[in-house]
């Protein structure tokens, strides 16, 4: 693989990293999923515990605790795209792809980017 064929540089949103625990909820069981890794406005990264698997679809619920300055939950569908327990077989590393997002929903996520995590 050469260097033009990286994951990164086919990415079409930078990732930013978050520095609080950020959970994330099946919005229709209200299971937990998982702790958000990273997010743009594209998808997001979790660590999980869950059995979620890849080519499966959720309707996802953001978290945020409450000493946050965002109370309010962001929402929306996402495809998990990956899977990976191949560093700590004990959590599972999942890519998630949003499918579904309304447009206030998408401009939460760009404010959240745009703020420290």
């Amino acid at each position: 693989m050469n260097s033009t064929d990286s994951t990164e540089e086919k990415r079409k949103y930078l990732r930013k990293k978050t520095a609080k625990v950020l959970k994330v909820f099946d919005l229709n069981t209200e299971e937990y999923l998982g702790n958000l890794v990273d997010i743009s406005p594209g998808g997001i990264m979790l660590v999980t515990h869950s059995d979620i698997e890849a080519n499966s679809v959720y309707q996802m619920r953001i978290h945020f605790p409450e000493d946050s300055a965002n109370q309010e939950p962001i929402t929306f569908g996402g495809e998990i795209l990956w899977t990976d327990s191949r560093m700590d077989p004990n959590k599972k590393w999942a890519g998630i792809q949003i499918i579904d997002i309304s447009l206030e929903m998408t401009m939460r996520i760009d404010r959240l980017i745009n703020e420290d995590l």
